[in-house]
């Protein structure tokens, strides 16, 4: 096994085909020894408004004019 120097990025963490390419937790050998990450949601900018813009179609008015 080749190490790389220190400082480095290893192989995996640019390569976008390898596994677990992007995964900011850790993979153990079993379950308990790995950790998971969960990344944080997406937020609202600070002052944006709460808006809320429903579309709905097709939801039967046909058989109301009948």
């Amino acid at each position: 096994m080749t190490e790389t120097p220190a400082g480095a990025e290893s192989p995996a963490a640019t390569d976008p085909t390898a596994p677990y390419a992007g995964f900011e937790g850790t993979v153990g050998r079993i379950f308990s020894t790995s950790e998971p990450h969960w990344p944080q949601p997406p937020t609202a900018p600070e002052g944006a408004p709460n808006v809320i813009v429903m579309m709905a179609d097709d939801l039967g008015f046909f058989f109301i004019v009948w």
